[in-house]
């Protein structure tokens, strides 16, 4: 069976593939791929810094940010079963300096090839996870419509305000709880790539939500320093 990597080989129509032709298959990969990695189809790993890998008995494909800061311009690989470097493209400028057509798919294709390689919705996803099932053990009803609505509105102060003083009060009582949600943090934050990819893709908010996770931020804190103060209102000194 012909290798659909493979450029034309001795027999093959010379006229069967065109520079055009390629550019629109190599398109066509970087959507299909990026909408299976979306949706789970297609993992990837990290064969470099800011190099991304998927495999399959057919070749492989990888993407990388040329300058390695997770912008483009965004190269594009193809190689064939034996590692052979079979097609590339690389982010451009054509015509009168307007972005080439293949840029959008290349960045789309970085931006779920780096997801999926450094499971980044992974840290989120497990400490939210973790928050829902202590609130379900729990069967506290409050703390799950707290956190329900915070999802809905991620930005509002008063919603997370309500779920840090949620979670601060089980962290207090549960000592298992609280090591859990203090080690998914410290994972999170001990890993550059996954930091830097996070918050990229949550801004500012990245250390908001992972705060709302580390009970060294949480209302228990705010508690230890009420409980020194000096009866003026003013924390007493240490």
């Amino acid at each position: 069976m012909r290798n659909r990597f493979a450029r034309p080989t001795t027999g093959d129509r010379e006229d069967e593939v065109t520079p055009e032709d390629t550019g629109d298959r190599l398109v066509v990969l970087c959507r299909r791929l990026a909408e299976a990695t979306a949706v789970g189809g297609a993992e990837w790993r990290m064969d470099a810094e800011d190099t991304f890998v998927w495999e399959e008995s057919e070749g492989a494909v990888a993407i990388k940010s040329r300058d390695r800061d997770g912008e483009p311009p965004f190269e594009l690989t193809v190689h064939n079963p034996d590692g052979q470097k079979v097609e590339e493209r690389v982010s451009a400028l054509v015509g009168d300096d307007q972005p080439a057509p293949w840029n959008e798919p290349l960045a789309e294709l970085y931006r779920v090839a780096r997801r999926s390689a450094l499971h980044a919705d992974d840290v989120i996803d497990g400490l939210i996870e973790a928050i829902r099932r202590k609130f379900g053990v729990d069967q506290d009803a409050y703390a799950g419509q707290t956190l329900a609505r915070l999802e809905e509105q991620p930005a509002t102060e008063s919603r997370k305000r309500a779920l840090a003083d949620v979670l601060a009060e089980k962290a207090e009582a549960d000592g298992a709880f609280r090591d859990e949600l203090e080690r998914m943090v410290a994972e999170a934050r001990s890993s550059p790539g996954t930091m830097q990819f996070l918050t990229q893709v949550y801004g500012g908010r990245v250390d908001e939500i992972l705060n709302i996770g580390s009970v060294q931020t949480l209302n228990i804190g705010r508690r230890e320093e009420s409980s020194r103060d000096d009866g003026t209102g003013r924390a007493g000194q240490p």
